[in-house]
């Protein structure tokens, strides 16, 4: 179909470019985990000393480990179909996998670009920044980076951390014409009421196309979602489990 549009050469160029998403991905992953974890990152892949890890590591790991994959499909489909389309997360704090993605492909806000780059020290420091709560000279946060989407996020719109914000909003943001892709929290749609109200005022008329994925992080590592107890996940656009 997309050969077939003028929106591909051949079919070689579709495949070669969903190869690309699949090393994206698992870069992205190896990096978020370096953000949570490492005080060095070495591209080369040598062995860590003790001395390379972080003695207090912080983050939302597995949260943001599962928003690679499906920051990495959007990026893909943006590029296959040729459209940019809008994007926004309902949990925030999984910043951290949006970011290390950003950082290797390049979309970066100014503040981000003159900080990071794919160089060992620009890597480096990257990692370090992440929850490194330094300030500068002025009083203010030293790093741009954060646990939860800020102005510096390229692409962001929402900061999503307050579960059912971004669940309630998201069906009226795009204008029609407009196209937004949303990766929806599990954790809102189980524990925040509201979200399942906006139908009720919705009309698709008014409106441009969405496309929303529920993320299934589970509210906590030793406990599945009740959408998968139910078995919701096996007819839903789920991501990741």
């Amino acid at each position: 179909m997309l050969v077939a549009e003028g929106k591909a050469s051949d079919t070689t160029a579709v495949y070669r470019t969903l190869w690309a998403a699949d090393r994206l991905a698992v870069a992205g992953m190896w990096l978020t985990v370096h953000m949570t974890y490492a005080d060095r990152v070495y591209p080369d892949g040598r062995g860590m000393r003790a001395e390379d890890f972080k003695e207090t590591p912080e983050g939302h790991t597995g949260g943001s480990l599962n928003i690679v994959p499906a920051y990495v499909g959007y990026l893909a489909a943006n590029a296959l179909s040729g459209l940019t389309r809008g994007w926004l997360m309902g949990q925030g704090h999984c910043v951290a996998g949006i970011d290390a993605c950003n950082l290797l492909v390049g979309n970066m806000t100014p503040r981000h670009a003159e900080r990071y780059d794919r160089s060992e020290s620009g890597l480096t420091r990257f990692a370090r920044d992440f929850y490194s709560y330094a300030i500068d000279a002025q009083g203010r946060p030293a790093s741009p980076l954060g646990s939860h989407v800020g102005p510096n996020t390229a692409g962001g719109l929402s900061e999503g951390g307050y579960l059912g914000f971004a669940e309630l909003q998201y069906v009226h943001m795009p204008l029609p014409g407009e196209r937004l892709v949303v990766f929806l929290s599990d954790g809102a749609f189980e524990e925040q009421r509201g979200s399942d109200w906006a139908p009720r005022w919705w009309r698709a008329e008014d409106s441009g196309f969405v496309a929303p994925f529920m993320i299934l992080n589970g509210r906590r590592i030793e406990q599945r979602s009740t959408m998968q107890q139910q078995g919701a996940e096996n007819g839903s656009t789920s991501i990741c489990g």
